[in-house]
């Protein structure tokens, strides 16, 4: 499809919505190739499995704290003046590993560069676009919206995890060392951390709050939207807990010591992955138009969740790589429905602090997992990470339907515009 013709298609986002699309398929771009290779590379650089998952987890921990910092600062400073301070430490992290292979260096670099071990977002990136987005096209459109949103993160990512094989043709055919041929990977995640920045600069006033008078106000949550983001925030959290157990670093890792899988096998079974998640997306902005978000967070997930807990039970690479994407085909359709129900069920104002709120407890919650998930490969059985994981998810979604299947967005309600002071609530 031609560029004309793609924004033709996509002419009821503006320009600012299709910046920030961009930026986010830039980043996943990169980490889709930094999930592949990173716990490996740890691997190479002297660390055990277990140091390997404790790093991941402080940088998911990092993570949490600078959505923190976006909470609290990001309105104050200005979003695109904050989002393109951290993506400047994002190429200096990438600069760090490519140039030092020293253990408290990368530890540094690790924690200041909003590393992903996941291939997903993991920083105050998210919640600050989420809040972001929905000005950026028109309210019946929201889904929709949310829905390209993630499915251009998810095909970039994918692109990414392919390139993420390159240190194998680095070793083949230039002769590379084997911690040589790692170095391209950390100088082109430097390289997309600096065009990211960029994008920032060309967005307009429109992205941000707006009044300070508005800023002040927005520290303020109603009593509904408290008691809306406080369970959003256990719920989500559950649900980013059990997820931190299988990702993308970790399943990469998982795939090489149980059957001795070559990390560009791995690049190319994660690029499908990502390709099959990406189809799956195109549908899932209408299907939560059709039968609501709620419905699509949670019956698009629990048969993925008996999938992901089948995969560590096939004896052959074959059998698991199966099933690990027929799970990929649907386990993401809720992501998208969840990010564009967490800002409509909240007043505009609310927003940022909403996303915040429940990208903090996704961040905080999904560091644990991958150093449990690390002692567990090493102590326990490679298998137990899966099947914890399969369980929480289950949890989550049981939560999610028992608590919000009757609180709709505002405007299914009451027309905003008339009653300001509307937030989302059960729809009797």
């Amino acid at each position: 499809m031609s560029a004309v013709k793609f924004s033709y298609l996509y002419s009821w986002i503006n320009r600012d919505g299709k910046l920030l699309v961009l930026t986010s398929g830039l980043r996943n771009f990169g980490y889709g190739f930094l999930s592949i290779v990173l716990l490996i590379y740890l691997k190479l650089t002297g660390f055990t499995g277990f140091e390997g998952g404790l790093i991941i987890s402080s940088i998911l921990a990092t993570g949490a704290a600078i959505t923190i910092l976006g909470a609290l600062y990001a309105d104050k400073i200005g979003r695109r003046r904050f989002l393109f301070i951290f993506s400047v430490l994002m190429a200096l992290s990438g600069v760090i590993f490519v140039f030092t292979t020293n253990a408290i260096l990368l530890i540094i670099g690790a924690m200041i560069g909003t590393l992903s071990p996941s291939g997903s977002e993991v920083s105050a990136y998210l919640s600050i676009e989420q809040a972001m987005l929905p000005n950026s096209a028109p309210s019946g459109r929201r889904n929709s919206l949310f829905a390209t949103y993630t499915l251009v993160a998810q095909l970039t990512g994918a692109v990414g995890s392919l390139y993420g094989g390159l240190p194998t043709i680095f070793q083949n055919f230039f002769h590379y060392s084997l911690l040589a041929s790692y170095k391209p990977i950390f100088a082109s995640y430097a390289i997309v951390a600096v065009a990211t920045a960029l994008l920032y600069i060309f967005m307009s006033d429109k992205v941000e709050l707006g009044r300070p008078s508005a800023a002040k106000a927005e520290e303020k949550l109603s009593p509904a939207s408290r008691s809306l983001i406080a369970r959003m925030t256990l719920l989500f959290g559950i649900d980013a807990f059990a997820g931190g157990f299988i990702i993308q670093t970790v399943m990469s890792y998982w795939f090489q010591a149980k059957f001795g899988t070559p990390v560009d096998y791995i690049a190319f079974v994660f690029f499908v992955s990502g390709v099959l998640t990406s189809g799956s997306l195109i549908i899932a902005g209408k299907l939560a138009d059709r039968f609501g978000a709620v419905n699509t967070m949670v019956f698009t997930h629990l048969p993925s969740n008996l999938l992901l807990v089948l995969v560590p039970l096939m004896p052959t690479f074959l059998g698991s790589i199966s099933l690990y994407l027929a799970r990929s085909a649907i386990s993401l359709m809720d992501v998208p429905a969840r990010q564009s129900y967490t800002v409509s069920v909240v007043k505009s104002r609310e927003r940022l602090k909403a996303t915040s709120a429940t990208n903090i407890s996704r961040n905080a919650a999904r560091a644990a997992s991958p150093t449990i998930a690390g002692y567990a490969f090493q102590f326990v059985s490679l298998s137990f990470p899966f099947f914890i994981s399969g369980i929480l998810y289950t949890v989550s979604d049981l939560g999610i339907y028992a608590s919000f299947r009757k609180v709709k967005p505002i405007e299914e309600i009451v027309d905003p515009e008339n009653d300001p002071a509307a937030t989302g609530r059960e729809k009797t």
